[in-house]
């Protein structure tokens, strides 16, 4: 019986709970949120999927709740009080396998803390930057494989230009084998509050490099209902990916020319189609397709230390912290 663990409820927390019933071995599960109508809401999604009967579910207001040892956990809260729940839980729990949602942390030296702390106590810990999961990504990385990329465009309506930046440097990261990018320019229109109250997201552009060498221009408009367009403009070919996150399905064009391929290779999975995969290859062979947090944490700590002196300068404020989440 494997005991897993899952602190925070909320809209992404339930769809990570969903997947768990897609797992192929008796778990106990814990479920950990003060919020009563979290945890409802989780109570009931899971409920809707769950078929088989080789779970114990349990949940609980209070961290103390969970187990003492536990084969894996994961954090689903908001930025901002993500590195308080790492280290109660891992002052509760062994636990020696962690997922972390992004964005990260708020703070610098939260990055570094928990870095420090997954070395002391040998943790296994990945960052659900999952676009390196999917079919599609996974195909195209094979097809680009032994091209240079020079340049990569990505454009649409609202799509969460300062919270979801960083999966789109993962992916740029994940296509070209380089980890080392600098932000460069930004052109605000709008510093927007974002739906969850307390944080906030841009409606503009972010330009950087990678390795100085590599282009990336990020845009998010308010204007229209543009699905998510990616241009990746190598030596030899222009590759454009429309991602259409209505009806969860991708259209792949090569040089003005679309691309038929496979209906699977096509889909974007959803969360509640992941998680019970991480966890199961996690446990097995260790080998997950996702960043590993020291990966992750390099390429996050440029965006939030750019994206904070933005804010400063945007809202007149003097945080010491990224307000996004």
């Amino acid at each position: 019986m494997k005991n897993i663990a899952i602190i925070g409820a909320g809209q992404l927390g339930s769809r990570h709970l969903q997947a768990l019933s897609r797992l192929s071995f008796e778990s106990n599960i814990f479920v950990v949120d003060p919020n009563d109508a979290s945890l409802e809401t989780a109570r009931e999604r899971f409920n809707s999927v769950a078929q088989n009967l080789i779970f114990g579910i349990n949940y609980v207001k209070n961290i103390r709740k969970i187990p003492e040892n536990l084969d894996f956990s994961i954090i689903a809260t908001n930025s901002n009080v993500r590195r308080k729940v790492i280290v109660d839980l891992l002052n509760q729990s062994i636990c020696e396998n962690i997922l972390l949602e992004k964005v990260l942390f708020q703070k610098l030296e939260d990055y570094i803390e928990v870095d420090n702390l997954f070395i002391k106590k040998n943790i296994n810990a990945w960052v659900n930057c999952s676009r390196r999961m999917w079919k599609f990504y996974k195909y195209l990385n094979r097809i680009i494989k032994y091209e240079s990329i020079n340049k990569v465009l990505v454009t649409g309506t609202d799509w969460g230009l300062a919270c979801n930046s960083i999966h789109f440097i993962d992916l740029i990261s994940f296509l070209c084998r380089l980890n080392k990018y600098s932000l460069i320019n930004h052109k605000i229109d709008k510093v927007v509050e974002s739906k969850r109250n307390g944080y906030f997201d841009i409606i503009g552009e972010l330009g950087g490099n990678f390795n100085n060498n590599l282009n990336f221009k990020f845009v998010s408009s308010n204007s229209g209902s543009a699905s998510i367009t990616i241009k990746i403009f190598t030596s030899s070919n222009l590759y454009i990916v429309k991602e259409n996150h209505t009806k969860n399905t991708i259209r792949f064009w090569i040089n003005s020319k679309e691309q038929i391929l496979e209906k699977s290779t096509l889909l974007i999975p959803y969360q509640s189609e992941l998680t019970n995969i991480i966890v199961s290859e996690a446990l097995g062979a260790g080998k997950v397709d996702l960043p590993i947090y020291s990966e992750s944490a390099r390429l996050h700590i440029p965006l939030i230390l750019y994206l904070m002196t933005l804010f400063n300068n945007s809202l007149n404020k003097r945080y010491n912290l990224c307000p996004i989440t």
